[in-house]
């Protein structure tokens, strides 16, 4: 058997199996409500990039950096985080196999 076990992650000869947080947002979210004509040099086909820092924070999560297409820092935490009556967390499993 070619199996390892390594904190909670399935590692075998081609596949990993790795936790994660999905957060489903209502659609009022202020974040999903910008209008992007009204931003310069916006486009939604872009990745828009800076807007966290480099280093993941004390938590392990994503720190705010700012940019003109999220809100604020209040908002951006709640991307992370469970928060009653702004999101659901969806638990899932991402399965990643390794291709020639």
């Amino acid at each position: 058997n070619d199996d390892l076990q390594l904190n909670g992650i399935l590692i075998d000869t081609g596949t990993l199996e790795l936790d994660a947080v999905v957060h489903d947002f209502r659609q009022t979210h202020p974040d999903f409500q910008i209008d992007s004509k009204a931003i310069p040099a916006y486009n939604a086909k872009q990745a828009t990039k800076g807007l966290v820092k480099k280093k993941l924070g004390p938590d392990q999560k994503p720190e705010y950096k700012g940019g003109k297409t999220l809100t604020n820092k209040e908002n951006f935490d709640q991307w992370y985080n469970d928060v009653p009556d702004v999101n659901m967390r969806v638990p899932i499993k991402l399965n990643l196999t390794r291709t020639p």
